[in-house]
């Protein structure tokens, strides 16, 4: 979790801030979704401190953790996605944590319903035309190539170190 914490993180505070300074949002939307961004960190933060000191609970704040990425990535892409193109980059975030810390399964899960949404944000918004389209599908086989290719990164470092 550590990891996630570390690379993921300020890139989420990158994206909303890029949005909020260049794409100039109405007042509505700065304030909320700094306000998510500003619940996320500490969640996070907590999260990310506790999950392994109570070791009975660690696979259930594990699968929390991963969950609550995909929850915070719901609102932040609602109110700025339509202003700011990259805002569809949050939607990679569950399926990067599942595949850190969970099963095959669950990736698989997360991937599936992170493109899914982000499809459903897309027809919830009206997009039509081919190109758009195309480039919304584009979208979605990226976030389930991209979480599985992480998969396979943590099952292979799992590999190599159990090899020495």
């Amino acid at each position: 979790m550590r990891l996630l914490q570390r690379y993921f993180t300020p890139f989420a505070v990158l994206l909303v801030l890029s949005a909020v300074i260049f794409a100039r949002p109405q007042p509505g939307p700065i304030y909320g979704s700094i306000g998510v961004l500003a619940v996320s960190l500490l969640g996070n933060e907590l999260l990310a401190r506790y999950a392994y000191r109570w070791i009975g609970w660690t696979r259930f704040l594990q699968r929390l953790h991963i969950w609550m990425h995909f929850f915070w990535s719901l609102p932040l892409f609602y109110l700025l996605g339509p202003i700011w193109g990259p805002m569809w980059l949050l939607f990679l975030f569950t399926p990067a944590a599942a595949a850190l810390s969970s099963t095959r399964r669950m990736t698989w899960i997360a991937a599936t319903a992170s493109a899914g949404t982000l499809l459903g944000f897309y027809a919830s918004r009206g997009l039509s035309g081919t190109v758009f389209w195309g480039q919304a599908l584009v979208h979605a086989a990226f976030i389930l190539f991209f979480s599985l290719f992480v998969r396979a990164l943590a099952e292979m470092t799992m590999k190599l170190r159990d090899s020495f």
